[in-house]
């Protein structure tokens, strides 16, 4: 997804979303803006989201989950009148599945109605519905399908079979009367609404064509099978999204039509349960499931892909490059072609065309057409079989072996279909009711640990260990695994000599590193089932993935002593718990409640409408407490809590405050930054003379169905243990580190003759609250900002500065003014001992009186945002910019952060620097020139004054070639994504003045490296402002870009020419098989007439720029139309082949949308 827009105009149009807000600059700018100019802002605005132009889902449609939805999985079907009084309706049931899927009553929160359902026996689930997005004659446009030579699918269509494989394509609907695709369709299916076909759209059409493109129809390229029945199954209807149970229904309904593979070229960052059993169902009935990894550009798991049994697909490029976009992880399994992939689309006002679309969802049917073209030589592969040749054939990329990048390696067609399959091993998968017998017995002692360790040699391998357990007994496991592999703890319990589990537990939240553990409590006598697997079924046939297994087994729960009551007492530090300290669950028992029983708490506890609450939250508290003596300025104090596999803690800070004579804890602030399985440090600065608690708590930090309603997670996991018999400890010391560099944003705190410091405020502790918030009163904005001003402490470049964070919300500003026009690269140390900060850089703007946001090294990462090592600036001579540097969370921090900013490549400024803003514009005229955006925030500003009336055009085309010529670091030659601001100076008095603002033009429609082009009717004696601008402007880059300025309108090529009969009455003649031409004006078209001497195949083409459409007519002699060429879309040649009798015929080009061209088109015939 691309970044917002960061400036704009003269640089009153700003947006931030990478930044940390300054107080009040949003408010502030809007406040101060004419209204013209707010105009302008509020239309940059809309082109914010980039998203929404590659995947048509605008900014406001990025959604994650279906309003007042939820999914109920039940144990026996839920009567209507039970829905009625949990405060649901009933929508839909998917019996298949045994779900529910029920509306809301909008009098009924969605945490109330969650309480409700919880509370009844025979429900066993509930989720909210997750949303899901979309993550030929010869073919005479294969040679732009750069996949099928990268895949060699010339060569593997040779070793295909000749059986007809179904694969279905749950996505959006197919174009039916596609040339490429009219043929395939087995069937067509709308699951949103079954009475009629699936809608046709670009999404689904794009993909099916990847999979099934008619080869040898003279149209388009060819899929990868041709020799496949498509079933359409529509779940999107033309929506943004598909909710969940839809995509469910969808592909039970591929089940019902035979399907043989299924692709799934959607996305959702949500496991939803729904689409999981679906999925199953799917592989149980021998169907391979291929699944698009998904489009973060982030080590995540993504679903439906990293469901087990899934094939999930990331993308690469033409260079077999991972794709900047692609998510990757250990449940990628093999990567494939899905960027810039031609293929067909319906363009709804074209209809059939074809288009270049990116992202994993066209990676995936690539290898959903490999899986079929296995299938239609060996009907009989099963989906294990099918992914394990897939894995093992892949050809190894980025790292030797298998990756997390590039999981296996790129899918290998030929060497698939050429595999083997006696040489697949046997599934190591055991059905449930096989697994009790095939675990290996296990008898630890009391009290004492029993590690067993192992290897994944095997794909799907599952090691099993059983123990007797007696009731009362509990059972602490412990699971650690090799890196880059994610491994699954599971326990099922069988009661007495059942074969069938009575329960089953899941583990699994740590990835790739860190342990997995859990307590298991024994409710009554039978037989624990430990199981351990990787989560994807990974393996490493070079023992590279092993793992480790610890249980240990005990008579009773560790008792608690710890309370608020009787907390641990700190009395000297550094201070570090001597004896280990316990997770012992505080919460009661909940008593069962009746099918359609609202609640579920307390005999008696009732809220103010009647209703029972919800269960206790489990969990335990420890307590801490600490006084201060006198405290140094400077001093910061540390607390850490160690980690504990299967327990996510959080710290919460309250200082003692007295009030009426009476005292009571005031929480300052905590912390939860890491996962289940991870400590917790919180530093803080301490007032003197202070009395403080600390809670260690694996509570959650907030309500219980809260959480369950953002994360759409289930409403609280009741099976897993809050408790654990794994030993946590903590640690409390006291610091010093160095005054604040800038005395900013708080002052610092002067010491007394002891030398103690004044009380920090509540503020200045809690991080929440740390950042200065902008005052009612007029001016407090200003006086932030004169601060900054003030206190930025002078910076000169190749220097190397250290600092530190002395506090929450501690911001250290710098001044730095260059003294050349130079790349700098920023770096930071980023050692163990090291913070690498948030930096921001901002420069001032006098006239509105503020800091306007430029660049940042921000980056994403799997767990947020976070801040990069390093970071390239273009910056101008003579411009002084202020440098933020604060801890990415806002956090303290002890370990102090150094950065340099060296010069990489100097002089790098375009001749027409600076023309920054309107009084600096560049004269433009009808001749192109060259520049570039080699600075953050940089906006070209030109102004054209025509000397006569006319149409005008204009053009900005990025040169990505010409990169190749400059010594630079290939950092800074990354692509541009040019945008074009067009704004008439109606007086032409070459100034912009404040009633002209409004008069502007924006042309934003292309992607990185895309030209961009727009018109203008001007007039003489009227001027125009012309804005060049990056739409990454955060982002440095030497590529160039040349912009033109052009008039419109000439002499027609076939100038006084008119139709009689179908014939042209004076047509131009075409020279040598070649024409060049322009389309002069709205509906212009231009007609050419050529004769043969003998019958001749003909190749023709029309090659138009960017951004028009071409078509093209053949007409014979006698005026009859014998071909029509309107095939491909904007930009994109029409090309066809037709056999012609000798004789005179005459060629009619024009433009499909009738718009007018200001570079040639160009036509020929050979």
């Amino acid at each position: 997804m691309k970044k917002p827009l960061r400036k704009a105009l003269s640089g009153i149009v700003t947006a931030a979303l990478i930044f940390s807000a300054l107080p009040g600059v949003s408010v502030s700018a809007i406040e101060k803006a004419p209204k013209s100019e707010t105009a302008i802002k509020n239309m940059l605005n809309m082109n914010q989201s980039k998203q929404g132009k590659r995947s048509s889902i605008s900014k406001e449609k990025n959604q994650q989950f279906a309003d007042k939805t939820l999914m109920i999985k039940y144990k026996t079907p839920i009567s209507a009148q039970a829905h009625q009084r949990a405060g649901g309706k009933l929508i839909q049931r998917v019996a298949a599945l045994g779900y529910d899927i029920v509306q809301i009553n909008g009098k009924v929160s969605m945490e109330k109605a969650a309480k409700n359902y919880v509370a009844m026996p025979n429900v066993s689930a509930i989720s909210k519905s997750a949303l899901l997005k979309q993550a030929g004659s010869p073919d005479l446009k294969a040679s732009a399908m750069y996949h099928l030579n990268t895949l060699n699918i010339p060569e593997a269509s040779k070793l295909a079979g000749k059986n007809k494989v179904r694969v279905a394509v749950v996505d959006t609907g197919i174009d039916a009367k596609h040339p490429e695709l009219k043929n395939k369709i087995k069937s067509n299916n709308n699951v949103m609404n079954p009475a009629q076909k699936g809608t046709p759209d670009v999404h689904g059409t794009h993909v099916s064509g990847i999979i099934a493109a008619e080869k040898n129809n003279g149209t388009g390229g060819y899929g990868i099978n041709p020799n496949v029945d498509l079933i359409s199954i529509d779940v999107f209807n033309r929506s943004f999204f598909a909710n969940d149970y839809v995509v469910a229904q969808g592909i039970l309904k591929a089940i019902d039509q035979k399907a043989q593979v299924i692709n799934l070229s959607l996305s959702s960052m949500f496991p939803s349960p729904i689409i999981e059993e679906a999925v199953q169902k799917a592989i149980d009935a021998n169907i391979t499931v291929v699944a698009a990894a998904g489009n973060s550009g982030m080590n995540l798991a993504e679903y439906p892909a990293s469901f087990e049994g899934v094939i999930s697909v990331g993308s690469t490029n033409n260079k077999n490059k991972l794709s900047s976009y692609s998510t990757f992880g250990p449940g990628v399994d093999v990567v494939a072609p899905g960027e810039e992939i031609y293929s067909s689309v319906y363009d709804a006002e074209k209809g059939s065309s074809f288009a270049k679309m990116s992202g994993t969802s066209m990676a995936s049917p690539a290898v959903a057409g490999v899986v079929s073209l296995m299938l239609s030589k060996n009907p009989k592969l099963t989906p294990y079989q099918i992914n394990y040749i897939l894995n093992k054939t892949a050809k190894d990329l980025g790292s030797k072996g298998y990756d997390i990048s590039y999981g296996n390696g790129l899918v290998d067609p030929v060497a698939a279909l050429t595999y083997n399959v006696k040489n697949v091993p046997a599934n190591p998968k055991l059905s449930l009711e096989k697994r009790l017998g095939a675990a290996k017995a296990v008898t630890p002692e009391e009290g004492k640990s029993l590690t067993v360790s192992g290897l994944f040699k095997k794909m799907n391998q599952m090691d099993l260990y059983k123990l007797n357990v007696k009731k009362g007994e509990f059972v602490q496991t412990k699971l650690t695994g090799s890196a880059n592999y994610d491994l699954v703890l599971g326990l099922d319990f069988y009661k007495g000599k059942e074969t069938k589990p009575a329960s089953k537990l899941k583990i699994n939240d740590q990835g790739t590193d860190g342990a997995e553990g859990t307590l298991f409590e024994a409710k009554e006598d039978g037989v624990l089932l430990v199981y351990v697997k990787d989560a994807y079924g990974n393996y490493s046939e070079s023992n590279l993935s092993k793992y480790g297994l610890t249980i240990e087994k005990s008579s009773s729960k560790l008792e608690d002593t710890n309370t608020l009551e009787k907390p641990d007492v700190i009395s000297a530090l550094p201070y570090h718990s001597e004896t280990p300290l316990y997770y012992t669950d505080e919460s009661a028992a909940i008593p069962p409640a009746e099918e359609g029983t609202p609640g579920n708490g307390e005999e008696g506890s009732k809220d103010e409408e009647g209703t029972p609450p919800g269960p206790v939250l489990k969990g335990d508290s420890d307590y801490f407490t600490f006084k201060t003596g006198a405290v140094k300025s400077g001093e910061l104090m540390k607390f850490t809590v160690s980690g504990v596999p299967g327990i996510d803690p959080n710290v919460k800070l309250s200082m003692m405050v007295e009030e009426q004579g009476e005292k009571y804890p005031m929480e300052m602030g905590w912390v939860d930054s890491n996962r289940t399985g991870l400590g917790e440090e919180y530093i803080f600065k301490a007032s003197p003379n202070s009395e403080y608690t600390v809670e260690v708590t694996n509570k959650p930090s907030m309500d219980a169905w809260i959480w369950m309603m953002m994360t759409g997670q289930q409403v609280i996991d009741l099976d897993r243990n809050y408790s654990s018999h794994l030993p946590y400890q903590v640690s409390l010391s006291s610091h010093e580190v160095p005054l604040d560099e800038d005395n900013f944003p708080e002052m610092n705190e002067g010491g007394s003759e002891e030398g103690t410091a004044t009380p920090a405020s509540p503020a200045a502790v809690n991080k929440r609250d740390v950042i200065i918030e902008q005052s009612s009163e007029e001016g407090s904005y200003e006086e932030y900002i004169q601060r900054i001003l003030s206190n930025a402490i002078p910076y000169k470049a190749e220097s190397t500065v250290k600092g530190y964070v002395q506090y929450m919300g501690d911001e250290d500003w710098y001044a730095f003014t260059p003294d050349e026009h130079a790349v700098y690269d920023f770096t930071f140390s980023s050692g163990k001992d090291s913070l690498v900060p948030s930096m921001e850089i901002y420069r001032y703007d006098p006239k509105v009186k503020e800091m306007v946001p430029l660049g940042a090294n921000a980056e994403m990462t799997d767990t947020g945002y976070g801040a990069a090592a390093s970071y390239a600036a273009g910056l101008k001579k003579g411009q002084t910019y202020y440098l933020k540097m604060a801890h990415v969370q806002y956090d303290a921090s002890l370990s102090p952060y150094e950065f340099t900013a060296r010069p990489i490549m100097k002089n790098t400024a375009d001749k027409y620097e600076t023309n920054d803003n309107f009084t600096e514009a560049t004269p433009l005229g009808l001749t192109a020139v060259e520049g570039n955006f080699s600075s953050i925030g940089d906006q070209d500003t030109y102004y054209f004054k025509p000397a006569v009336s006319g149409l005008y055009g204009y053009t900005i085309q990025p040169m990505p070639e010409k990169n190749a010529k400059l010594k630079a670091p290939e950092k800074i030659k990354v692509p541009i994504d040019p945008v074009l601001v067009t704004i008439e100076d109606t007086n032409g008095n070459g100034k912009l003045d404040s009633e002209e603002e409004g008069n502007f033009i924006v042309s934003d429609y292309g992607f990185d490296n895309d030209p961009e082009a727009g018109s203008l009717e001007g007039k003489a004696g009227k001027g125009y402002f012309v804005l060049a601008l990056n739409y990454w402007s955060d982002q440095t880059t030497v590529t160039p870009y040349k912009l033109t300025m052009a008039k419109m309108g000439g002499i027609d090529e076939d100038r006084g020419s008119v139709f009689k009969k179908g014939i042209p009455s004076k047509p131009a003649v075409l020279k040598n098989g070649k024409a060049k031409g322009y389309f002069q004006s709205i509906k212009d078209s231009d007609t050419y007439t050529f004769t043969l001497r003998n019958d001749k195949k003909l190749t023709a083409s029309l090659k138009t720029p960017f951004g028009l459409d071409g078509k093209v007519t053949v007409i014979d002699s006698k005026g009859k139309v014998i071909w029509t060429a309107d095939q491909y879309g904007a930009g994109d040649s029409e090309i066809f082949s037709l056999s012609l009798k000798k004789g005179k015929y005459y060629v009619k080009v024009e433009e499909a949308m009738e718009r007018v061209s200001m570079s040639p088109y160009e036509l020929t015939i050979k």
